[in-house]
């Protein structure tokens, strides 16, 4: 009894080493590929910045002040953008015409900080070119640094899974993915970017003191109001008080009126249609 106890001992030892070698020389490297940390940066190529998350720039990042120019080339037309002096661009020609801000900042984003999704592939040959939609791009832009350096980068086609666009560096076929915020910088027209004012409002500090409001309709005059004044007034302490002067005298109703000037302090369009 005792010998048989004995020889179940020696073959579960057995079993149990050979488990062992088992889970050493195979399980055991296996789990520690898995578990590794990877490097999976990508190489970069000449004129490429690394940026975040494995993601890198198509060339260097180009801050705001640091831009001469942005040139945008698309299927509306063409538009050049310069520095206003003051942190901000306009549209060369259009020094007066005010840009929504908002829209500017996108431009600047996409065109100087060129982040990718990934890079499809190296070296393209034509017919991969005409594939992605860049041997006849749909557009292209053109930034121009303080140094005079220029960028330009071509736009292809969109990814069919809504995920972004192919582009292309000039002067390297590698073939790039940017997302989407490229159509709402760069395929867009340029009255996209005109904040669509009508006329420039009446400022929101001294709306009140108008002193000539007048409605027409065609050549037909509708209604006329003028200010009182100062010592004219009824209420010496009030900041401004109006009157009615056509069709005939009297004093209006003050609420109202006040909301009718206080509408053309941002008097705007929804949209500007043609610069």
């Amino acid at each position: 009894m005792i010998k048989k106890q004995i020889i179940g001992i020696i073959i579960a030892a057995l079993v149990l080493i050979a488990v062992i070698i088992v889970y050493v020389s195979v399980f055991s490297p296996m789990i520690e590929e898995r578990t590794a940390v990877r490097d999976d940066s990508p190489e970069l190529l000449p004129g490429e910045e690394k940026g975040a998350s494995n993601r890198f720039y198509m060339y260097s990042h180009i801050d705001r002040e640091d831009m001469r120019s942005i040139e945008v080339v698309n299927s509306d037309g063409s538009y050049k953008m310069l520095p206003d002096g003051a942190g901000s661009f306009y549209v060369e020609g259009y020094r007066a015409v005010t840009l929504d801000p908002t829209e500017v900042a996108s431009l600047v984003t996409t065109c100087g900080a060129t982040l990718t999704k990934a890079r499809v592939m190296d070296d393209a040959p034509e017919e991969k070119l005409a594939e992605y939609g860049l041997k006849e791009p749909q557009a292209y832009w053109i930034v121009t640094d303080k140094d005079d350096k220029q960028y330009k980068v071509y736009v292809g086609r969109a990814l069919l899974t809504g995920g972004g666009y192919y582009c292309r560096f000039a002067g390297r076929n590698s073939v790039y993915v940017l997302d989407n915020q490229l159509a709402e910088a760069v395929l867009q027209p340029v009255e996209d970017f005109v904040t669509p004012y009508i006329v420039f409002g009446i400022s929101k500090d001294d709306y009140f003191t108008a002193d000539n409001f007048t409605v027409y309709n065609k050549d037909e005059k509708l209604i006329s109001i003028g200010k009182i004044p100062t010592e004219e007034q009824i209420n010496p302490d009030a900041l401004a008080e109006s009157v009615v002067t056509y069709p005939a005298p009297y004093v209006p109703d003050t609420e109202t009126y006040n909301g009718i000037l206080q509408g053309f302090t941002a008097f705007t369009g929804d949209s500007t249609y043609k610069l």
